[in-house]
This record gives C-alpha cells, sequence and structure tokens, in this order.
C-alpha cells in the first residue's frame, strides 16, 4: 500500500501557478506531460531541465505520438517554454501567467429532443448566456487535436538483408552486451515500414557518438534501442538529433551534459 511522505520529496511551488493551473482548462494528455515537467524541473530546484520524449513516455505511460502531440499543444498555449534543441530540449513553465492561452470554461452545444434545427445551432454557456454562432471555429480551434503526421516510406524488396545489414551494424559500432537478435530484427523489420534504411543507420552512428566511452554494460541494447515501447532511436534520427548543449543539467543523468559523453 502506498504512502506518500515528504520525507521522499516534495514539489515546492507557489500557489500562484496552483491557482492558474486551477483556472485555467488545460487537457488531460497535456495536464500528464506538464506535471512530468514540474516534476523535473521543481522536484530537482531547477529552472529548467533536459526531458526527451521517451522520458515521457515512461512518466505518463502515453505513446511517443501522443506526447509530441501534447507538447505541441502547450507550447502553442504558451505554458511552457522550450528551448531551441532538437535532440535534447529542455523545457520550463512559462511563469508569465498572463500569456496563457486556455479557455477557462468548458464550452458546450445544449442540445435537447425538442429544439429546432436553429436552436441546435445556438451553442450554450454553463451560465445559459447564449453565443454568437460566429465564434464556433474559435472555439473549435482551441478544442482540436493536433494530429503529427507519420510519413511511410516505401519498402526496400530486400527487407531481410537491409535488417541484417542494420543490426550487424548496430553490434560491430556499439558493442553492447544483448543477445537479443530475434526481437531485435523484429523491430527492425517493422521500423522499415516507416523509415529509411540510411535513417535508421544514421540513429546508430548518432547514438555512438553520445555513448561511444561507456562501458558495453552501459550500452543499450540492440532490442531495447529499437523497441517500440520506448522510442529510443527516436532521440537520435537525423532529423531530431542535434550534439548535447554545454552546461545544461539532465535529471536523469543527475549532471550536465558536458561530462555525460565521458561516462
Amino acid at each position: 500500500m502506498a504512502n506518500p511522505q515528504l520525507e521522499s520529496g516534495f514539489l515546492k511551488i507557489a500557489n500562484e501557478i496552483v491557482e492558474a493551473l486551477a483556472k485555467n482548462r488545460i487537457p488531460g494528455e497535456q495536464m500528464q506531460c506538464l506535471f512530468v515537467i514540474l516534476r523535473m524541473t521543481y522536484g530537482w530546484n531547477q529552472k529548467k531541465a533536459v526531458i526527451r520524449v521517451r522520458d515521457f513516455v515512461k512518466q505518463t505511460g502515453l505513446k511517443a505520438p501522443n506526447v509530441i502531440r501534447s507538447i505541441k499543444g502547450l507550447l502553442s498555449k504558451k505554458i511552457i517554454i522550450k528551448s531551441d534543441n532538437k535532440s535534447y530540449p529542455s523545457y520550463c513553465l512559462n511563469r508569465n501567467l498572463d500569456k496563457w492561452k486556455t479557455l477557462s470554461k468548458v464550452i458546450t452545444k445544449n442540445i435537447k429532443p425538442y429544439e429546432s434545427r436553429a436552436d441546435k445551432d445556438v451553442i450554450k454557456t454553463d451560465n445559459k448566456k447564449t453565443l454568437s454562432k460566429l465564434i464556433t471555429p474559435v472555439i473549435k480551434t482551441d478544442n482540436k487535436t493536433e494530429i503529427v503526421p507519420i510519413i511511410y516510406k516505401d519498402i526496400s524488396k530486400d527487407t531481410d538483408r537491409s535488417v541484417f545489414l542494420l543490426y550487424d551494424f548496430y553490434k560491430t559500432e556499439i558493442n553492447s552486451l544483448g543477445k537479443s537478435s530475434h526481437r531485435a530484427k523484429k523491430y527492425l523489420t517493422d521500423l522499415l515500414k516507416k523509415y529509411s534504411f540510411n535513417d535508421l543507420k544514421k540513429s546508430i552512428s548518432n547514438y555512438k557518438s553520445i555513448c561511444g566511452n561507456r562501458k558495453p554494460e552501459h550500452k543499450k541494447d540492440p532490442a531495447n534501442f529499437f523497441s517500440p515501447r520506448d522510442n529510443y532511436f527516436f532521440d537520435y534520427l537525423p532529423k531530431n538529433f542535434e550534439a548535447p548543449p554545454e552546461d545544461v543539467f539532465d535529471p536523469w543523468e543527475g549532471r550536465t551534459f558536458s561530462n555525460v559523453a565521458q561516462v
């Protein structure tokens, strides 16, 4: 049975921030990601923290596309601020609360069976005051779900050979201790339906540039690296990867990135 205690750690947050969270309507998945950001910043007494997609996935239980969509939603509402770095983005809460762009009330359509067709087009709020139909597009825009497109690329006719080459390249370059070749090759077969051979190969090279000096037991097994559950490879794809910035605190490592590459 869980028994949370302050001695195990706590968040020190200003009352104004809590009151702002209570007044502003934030969708569920966005709120989950926001709490991760609060935990990784205020929980470590830091103004901002590096948080990767896989970290959000691990802490929230959401899938990677849902996390990406939620982060974009928080950024569009100006609730959080993101640093200009693709592979190692750092996040912090926007403490300028007046800049937040959210709806303070849930606006719904109050439709009853006996209402006329014209009445059905009238939008009503909780206080029963009618609003003009002209604001409907604005409400729909605020509530719409942002969709992150997934580009499916043509699968090579020789998929088995591509899988073998990628797996062999990973074992040669990374030199990890894992032996789960069957799972790794299965994941690679699925990934080649979405990503090109060169992009996946480049993700391995990018990962090597980060973990090259680590001991084999501290490197990702190929099955874990390409696992659809963790999406670890995603951060190392060419379109997402950048060299780690200097002196940015990483709560998952407990050190700055200037030292991580030397571990």
